[in-house]
């Protein structure tokens, strides 16, 4: 089951965790039987658990905005986008802000979102785009 938090952005991301310090005897395996059936996974395996059934929430509404100013209320607009781990992310939170349509989402569905990876600056791409 996940777990779900509705935090603010001072806070903690549930998806922080202390398991860098194995990453390295983690990368040693072969395949995904032979790490579960490892010692090592089994004094991880709650941590590791958490952290992937984790979800972050937080609320960026717009806050000058009533609900009836942003259109009927009957209707919900979602954009759904595959990011390809925010390497792109200043223009991909440009677009989100300006473009005629995704401006107006009241619902984003987002895919491969990265946290902390090097490949795209340790950024945590969910949260800025959210408060972008």
């Amino acid at each position: 089951m996940n777990t779900i938090v509705r935090q603010q952005s001072t806070h903690a991301s549930p998806l922080e965790h202390r398991l860098k310090e194995h990453f390295s005897e983690l990368a040693r395996f072969h395949s995904t039987r032979a790490l579960e059936d490892s010692p090592l996974y089994a004094r991880l395996r709650a941590e590791v658990e958490r952290v992937l059934n984790g979800v972050e929430c937080g609320a960026f509404e717009p806050r000058s905005e009533s609900r009836e100013s942003l259109g009927d209320a009957r209707t919900i607009r979602a954009t759904a986008w595959n990011i390809e781990r925010g390497l792109r992310l200043d223009g991909i939170i440009r677009v989100l802000a300006e473009h005629t349509l995704m401006s107006r989402s009241d619902v984003l569905l987002l895919t491969e979102l990265d946290y902390g990876m090097a490949r795209s600056g340790n950024r945590h791409v969910a949260r800025e785009i959210a408060e972008g």
